[in-house]
């Protein structure tokens, strides 16, 4: 039994770090913007590995508690929740957002093929959660995915909104990389 806290704890450290190491690059990106760094620290482990996702995705969405247009024109608040069109929002609180984020990515997760190894669902996942089931589906990476061939050079060409580059979706597709292929 001790073993297992002890694990547990061990962990919680590992996943507790990564995430400072997160924050500690993402303030040299935002500061440094034509040298745009980034770095995942490696888990040992699959724990916590949702939790890091979830985490990744309130750092790279920031967090509004009213809504506001995201880069590709769509009506968003929380962390980067797509407002639906029977959906009203004025104003949302933080635990609100944190549950609408925990909500779309479990769907974005359930969109992802379930052949693929936790990892790669993780990191598929988050590709839908940014991009939409649509442009996954139409896309050559899921023919890549399907094929079990590198998937690299399909996920970078997504680094574009309405054909203008963003490297903050570059830093999106290197954190999907590193997870897939973790």
């Amino acid at each position: 039994m001790n073993r297992i806290k002890l694990t547990i704890v061990i962990n919680i450290i590992l996943l507790i770090t990564s995430l400072i190491f997160i924050i500690i690059y993402f303030n040299k990106i935002q500061k440094k913007e034509k040298k745009y760094i980034y770095k995942i620290v490696e888990l040992k482990t699959d724990f916590g590995l949702k939790d890091t996702v979830l985490n990744y995705i309130k750092l790279h969405e920031g967090l509004k508690l009213k809504p506001y247009k995201c880069p590709g024109g769509y009506l968003t608040i929380g962390y980067g929740h797509k407002i639906k069109a029977k959906e009203y929002f004025n104003n949302i609180t933080i635990e609100e957002a944190v549950a609408l984020l925990k909500h779309d990515y479990e769907e974005a997760f359930k969109l992802s093929p379930d052949y693929l190894t936790y990892p790669k669902r993780l990191a598929i996942g988050h590709f839908i959660f940014s991009l939409g089931i649509g442009n996954f589906n139409k896309s050559q990476l899921k023919k890549e995915i399907e094929n079990n061939s590198y998937i690299g050079t399909e996920l970078f060409r997504w680094c574009y909104v309405n054909k203008k580059y963003y490297k903050s979706l570059k830093v999106n597709r290197l954190f999907e990389l590193k997870l897939y292929y973790k």
